[in-house]
């Protein structure tokens, strides 16, 4: 298969998708999602070669720099010549709107960017906007997540020869004394995880012994494994890749924006997981995916001369939100998180042992990354989605 045809294959299929959403559509009443990154700037730029009007991009901002992408969106929109419609969501909006997001969910759902996700709906159906293309799935169809690549390199380790990896390298390393964050101890975590075959390898993670021995937990590996025997492909990626489809797509991201969209009065089509579309993506070789540490290798060759260069070149962020800075610096945010999680309701449902939650709080505050605040958001959200669902407490 000639990288070139493929290549063409897939604009002319990715064309012909948003093509068919926008028939017996009125303009002024159509629009797209645009943070800024390539699905999103790919589906604008397919719609206005498609229009002989302005299209309609909305987009969001933040007052937090560090999770303001106005700049690449507004980048694209003038790209394109799409009228750019953007608002910027402040902390005291979000939690106003949070008792609203929490009921639109039938299930716990810790999504951050369902926030981001819900005003952007909600900025367009104020506008008289009753439809929305977004750009889901292509991260997935086309190799552009992060964890595609990390895969990449923890897949390398089996690439040794099996006397270096089981002969010297894992009896030397893993027998000497924990290295913690030394460049030991990252060796050590590396084999041990490079030496879980896949899917167990993609979504491993680290639970406390308390944990573990009151869940099964072998029961979510069944799953993965179940989808990941299924699937024809030969290569490790595209097996990953049809297992992103059934799960983070099917199970998070489109329970996200059509749930948010919905609450928002507007319909949201996805012409990145057209069947034809998937279909043949599914039939192309790895390499033409992630090449080496390329993520989006053949995406970027189908759509170089229709996107910006600096949108093919910026790195992956989406609808991030600023909820770890909320928690720690927003007196609201802050209060509800310390007096839910602590509650003796939370204390007594038992997922979580308060001292636990009391150090994440408080490292938290004295941390200034995200990672505690990430972890506590979830843990609130679902909290309060029990409180509201399964405890009947008001909104």
């Amino acid at each position: 298969m000639r990288r070139r045809d493929a290549a063409e294959m897939v604009y002319r299929l990715t064309n012909e998708a948003v093509g068919r959403v926008l028939e017996d559509v009125s303009p002024k009443e159509v629009g797209g999602f645009l943070s800024g990154g390539t699905d999103s700037s790919t589906i604008i730029g397919l719609m206005a070669r498609s229009s002989d009007q302005p299209v309609n991009a909305f987009s969001i901002g933040f007052a937090e720099n560090a999770y303001d992408e106005l700049d690449y969106a507004r980048l694209a929109a003038r790209h394109f010549d799409a009228t750019h419609h953007t608002t910027t969501v402040t902390p005291e909006a979000a939690f106003e709107v949070l008792p609203r997001l929490i009921e639109a969910f039938d299930e716990p759902f810790g999504n951050n960017s369902a926030i981001g996700t819900f005003f952007c709906a909600d900025l367009a159906r104020s506008l008289g906007v009753g439809l929305l293309i977004a750009g889901d799935g292509g991260d997935e169809i086309f190799g552009g997540n992060a964890r595609y690549r990390a895969d990449r390199i923890f897949g390398l380790y089996s690439d040794l020869p099996r006397w270096l990896r089981r002969g010297l390298m894992e009896p030397v390393i893993l027998n000497l004394p924990n290295g913690g964050e030394s460049v030991l101890g990252r060796a050590q975590r590396y084999i041990r995880r490079a030496s879980l075959p896949n899917p167990r390898r993609f979504y491993s993670y680290e639970f406390t012994p308390d944990f573990l021995a009151v869940i099964d937990v072998d029961a979510p590996y069944r799953v993965t494994q179940t989808s990941f025997d299924r699937v024809q492909a030969t290569s490790e990626l595209n097996r990953l890749l049809y297992l992103d489809l059934k799960l983070a797509i099917g199970d998070n991201d489109l329970l996200k924006v059509t749930r948010t969209a919905e609450l928002a009065g507007v319909q949201v089509r996805f012409p990145m997981l057209d069947l034809d579309l998937v279909e043949y993506t599914g039939t192309l070789p790895a390499r033409l995916k992630v090449r080496g540490l390329e993520m989006r290798h053949l995406f970027k060759r189908a759509f170089r001369q229709l996107l910006p260069r600096e949108t093919l070149a910026k790195r992956k962020h989406g609808f991030g939100v600023p909820t770890s800075a909320w928690l720690r610096e927003h007196r609201d945010f802050r209060q509800l998180a310390r007096e839910t999680l602590l509650s003796s309701r939370a204390r007594a449902r038992g997922y979580f042992r308060a001292d636990a939650i009391e150090e994440l709080l408080d490292w938290h505050q004295s941390d200034v990354t995200s990672y505690y605040g990430d972890l506590l958001w979830r843990i609130l959200m679902l909290e309060l989605w029990h409180l509201r669902h399964l405890d009947g407490a008001p909104a």
